[in-house]
């Protein structure tokens, strides 16, 4: 509100100290013109900086019928200094964190979406770790991963932290009837709080009233330590294979759902608490163990496959099945999603060696020697094909050791249906920045034509 009866327009200037500098700066202020029409009102609007931080801020609003100016160096000199006439006032406000989940936006997880999304409370949160502040949903509204993984360069959202056992989801099949997980949680607030969670078992791109844990939240009640909690879905209707994504919160609100299937109480601000959100597999999976910052992990959306008896790398003795090495059942990169190894040698050493070389390449026991001189490389990879179809092969060697498999560091093909069969893979023009030393291979195999294959 103001009042101006002046017989002139006046300016309203307002700054709100965003980044805690203790200084108003020039991307930190408001403003609006106003007439002289006695008391009223008129809104004010910001564009929050991105370098907002929590805590006590100072707000200071100015009205005059001058024009102040700025330099443009920064500090806002309109926050200082005489003025003709008006009014300054100064106020101290309170900024809270507000944290955002990062699952696709089809969850509706942005702030422009309603997505989900909670005023952060440090008396009560998911996991070990009180969550950060987030911007939007992904932290800054992009989803860079579209694996939800954004937010967890905080370190609030890692696995390891929310669950109370181990570091990785416990494995989920397609024909089980129920799921559980044990996961930490705190609430120190005084009052009774509740733990949603959801699956997306039908991959429809929505959290549905059906696909929340145990028909309803799980009550967690106020106590000043650390808390393990079970939430159990005692069915899994529509479930299929594949990733899905899952999303859990805790609050003290009481949020409702119309009935109408999407759950509205995935969505929306919470006045306390959290939201995570994770990807998960379901059906038995294949992961590879290439050291970071290879795409190995899940929350790193991994290079991973369903397992097929029917399609897989490697030898196959035809007359003694006893003997092939099929691939054998992950839960994670690396196997366990621990990465011991840092060679890529975890796989091999976690249930079958179903990664050894020699089964792997037809005839030798070691790769062929690869000089920075070459142009060309070449290898012959046994591989198992009893789909009725043909199936493709991807390869990737990170050539210029950049720590990641590059588009002109791939060679693929079609191959036929077979037992016992091999595929030349070649690659015809090694790029120039080849780098000498110890690099990493990364092969794969299925009916499916791969847009982003690595």
């Amino acid at each position: 509100s103001y009042f101006n009866n002046t017989s002139g327009n006046a300016n309203i200037y307002a700054w709100i100290d965003f980044d805690g500098s203790l200084s108003f700066d020039e991307d930190e202020i408001a403003t609006a013109a106003v007439s002289s029409t006695g008391a009223d009102t008129t809104n004010l609007s910001w564009t929050v900086p991105t370098d907002v931080s929590e805590g006590v801020r100072f707000v200071r609003v100015r009205i005059t019928t001058d024009t102040l100016t700025a330099t443009g160096g920064g500090v806002d000199e309109r926050a200082g200094g005489l003025a003709t006439d008006g009014e300054v006032e100064d106020f101290a406000v309170t900024i809270q964190g507000v944290d955002f989940g990062d699952a696709p936006d089809t969850y509706v997880t942005l702030n422009g979406s309603g997505g989900a999304s909670h005023l952060i409370n440090s008396q009560l949160y998911l996991g070990s770790t009180v969550p950060d502040g987030d911007a939007d949903g992904f932290v800054d509204g992009v989803d860079d991963s579209a694996s939800a993984a954004d937010d967890e360069a905080g370190g609030d959202e890692g696995i390891a932290q929310l669950l109370s056992l181990g570091s990785t989801f416990p494995s989920l099949e397609a024909t089980d009837t129920s799921y559980a997980i044990s996961i930490n949680a705190f609430n120190n607030t005084g009052v009774n709080g509740r733990i949603y969670a959801w699956i997306d078992l039908d991959s429809n791109g929505s959290f549905d009233e059906d696909e929340l844990a145990a028909g309803g939240p799980v009550g967690i009640a106020s106590s000043s330590g650390l808390q393990v909690k079970n939430v159990q879905w005692t069915s899994l209707p529509g479930i299929t294979s594949g990733s899905k994504f899952m999303r859990i919160r805790i609050t003290t609100d009481t949020p409702t759902s119309d009935g109408s299937g999407v759950d509205e109480r995935a969505q929306g601000l919470f006045t306390n608490g959290e939201v995570e959100d994770y990807l998960i597999s379901v059906g038995n999976t294949d992961y590879g163990d290439a050291p970071a910052p290879y795409k190995t992990l899940l929350a790193d959306d991994g290079a991973r496959h369903l397992i097929s008896d029917n399609l897989y790398l490697g030898d196959s003795e035809t007359g003694n099945p006893a003997n092939n090495v099929l691939t054998d059942l992950d839960t994670n990169g690396y196997g366990d999603g621990v990465d011991n190894g840092s060679n890529a040698t975890d796989d091999d050493l976690s249930g079958d060696d179903d990664e050894n070389v020699d089964n792997l390449l037809a005839g030798l026991t070691t790769f062929p020697e690869l000089f920075t001189s070459n142009s060309t490389y070449s290898l012959n990879v046994n591989y198992n094909n009893t789909t009725g179809g043909a199936a493709w092969i991807y390869a990737w060697i990170d050539f210029d050791q950049s720590g990641t498999f590059d588009v002109d560091e791939a060679v693929d093909g079609l191959f036929g249906a077979g037992n016992s069969q091999v595929a030349t893979i070649s690659w015809a023009g090694i790029p120039s920045d080849i780098a000498s030393g110890t690099t990493y291979l990364r092969i794969r195999i299925t009916t499916e034509p791969l847009t982003a294959p690595a």
